[in-house]
């Protein structure tokens, strides 16, 4: 439905400039892979067109935003790109707010962030000498961890002329080959005139985690000089487990530096601006309540390293009949205790014995699923088996570590399995198979006769 909208807002308002609302339905219509909707945003974003009226760039408008939006947590969750929700595991809800640094509980400028997997809302206030201006964002996101695409519609509310706001769609794609480096392009149309703008960002991870990322990002718009185009660099490191420092510099002169701390589904943050002169101007603050992050309590409170074992021993099935049926585990408790564990701040460790295990592979898919979430929040997954099949080794292939049996063995025959006939190739060397069946069913023997 908010797809064909699009669409429709596409055609209406760029009846001088069709190119956009023809790409978009090629994207969506089309039934374009992922890899072709990032080339197809790439023809959208880069040909900026020229603006009718000077419009607030990029970084006005997102005030709030503490580093580039896909290269770290601290994305303001599918307002500045929408591309970051399509791997929103969780609903999570932000409130930022800043200060003049005299009331620290002064809300004349707001901005509340909610995103969903694949869905984001956002509202954000601003005033200025009396006026006023709020902006909301709708947006989606699909794809894969690796491969990202988002679309957006914004609107506003308020002294629209005085803030020089219109209507926008916005298109977002973000690239993560590989856990060292991500990439970002996002383009901003106007659907009341022909102001454009493109953002590009990018993020690298020197240790191939969150513990260090550098970012980077600009914008342009057409009638603007390259060397004129606005930029910032930056850097976060993570002091502790959900305790990060972040730094930013602006091709201004102006710089920030900010802070975020996270227990777990609650967190909070803040951040200090300097404006050109190196004067300080503001400062501004979030807390944020849902997606599980990384926290640094047990780390402090509780030294003692914690874990939760989870028996996969015998045969793992959907459902099970409530008398006379003890054998083997339950699909969903598995997968209920992995969550348990996910979202319990004192366990560090997930620790699964499959051990004589029989699991269908789809059941094994969602297990090890969840079990790569759990990772990506800071959980170590330690894994035991004494022999494993196919799907069992590809379960325990998503854990730090993998334990198994000095005995034991792997048994790696795919997922998929075909006889081989021979006939043919017998016949071109010229040799003979006679076969003698004296029962009806018995086809041992067909690998050669067929």
């Amino acid at each position: 439905m908010l797809f064909n909208l699009i669409y429709v807002l596409c055609c209406y308002h760029h009846k001088k400039n069709p190119i956009l609302a023809i790409l978009f339905f090629e994207s969506y219509g089309g039934d374009m892979k992922p890899a072709k909707l990032f080339y197809v945003t790439i023809l959208i974003i880069l040909p900026v067109i020229s603006f009718a009226q000077e419009m607030p760039g990029y970084y006005e408008r997102n005030q709030f935003l503490m580093t580039a939006p896909g290269s770290y947590y601290e994305g303001l969750l599918g307002f500045s790109n929408p591309a970051n929700l399509a791997v929103q595991n969780n609903p999570e809800h932000r409130f930022y707010w800043s200060t003049d640094g005299t009331d620290a509980v002064s809300f004349g400028n707001w901005g509340y962030f909610f995103g969903a997997p694949h869905f984001g809302f956002g509202i954000q206030r601003q005033e200025f000498s009396g006026m006023h201006v709020t902006d909301y964002r709708l947006s989606i996101g699909m794809g894969s961890p690796d491969r990202m695409f988002g679309l957006g519609y914004s609107w506003s509310s308020g002294d629209q002329e005085f803030f020089g706001r219109e209507r926008l769609l916005t298109v977002g794609t973000l690239q993560r080959p590989c856990k060292y480096f991500s990439g970002g392009l996002v383009g901003n149309f106007s659907l009341e005139s022909g102001w454009n703008e493109g953002i590009a960002e990018i993020g690298i991870r020197p240790l191939g985690n969150s513990k260090l990322t550098l970012f980077a990002d600009g914008a342009l718009q057409r009638d603007m000089k390259f060397s004129d185009a606005p930029f910032s660099a930056g850097a976060a490191v993570q002091i502790l487990p959900g305790v990060n420092l972040i730094g930013r510099y602006f091709e201004s002169e102006a710089f920030t530096v900010g802070f975020s701390i996270n227990f777990g589904f609650q967190g909070f943050g803040g951040q200090s601006h300097f404006d050109s002169d190196q004067n300080h101007s503001h400062y501004s603050y979030h807390v944020r309540l849902g997606n599980m992050r990384p926290s640094f309590l047990p780390h402090i409170i509780d030294q003692e390293k914690r874990y939760t074992a989870i028996n996969m021993k015998g045969t793992v099935k959907y459902l099970k009949y409530v008398l006379f049926d003890d054998e083997g585990v339950r699909f969903m408790d598995v997968l209920q205790n992995i969550r348990a564990a996910y979202r319990d701040p004192r366990i560090g460790v997930i620790v699964l014995n499959l051990s004589a295990m029989k699991i269908r592979p789809e059941h094994a898919w969602e297990i090890r699923e969840e079990l790569r979430k759990a990772r990506s929040v800071g959980k170590r997954v330690v894994v035991f088996f004494d022999n494993a099949s196919m799907s069992g080794y590809h379960l325990a292939s998503v854990a730090d570590k993998i334990v198994m049996d000095p005995l034991g063995s792997l048994l790696f025959s795919g997922y998929v399995m075909n006889r081989t006939y021979f006939k043919n190739t017998l016949e071109k060397l010229g040799l003979g198979f006679d076969e003698w069946r004296f029962f009806k069913y018995k086809s041992a023997a067909e690998t050669l006769s067929r």
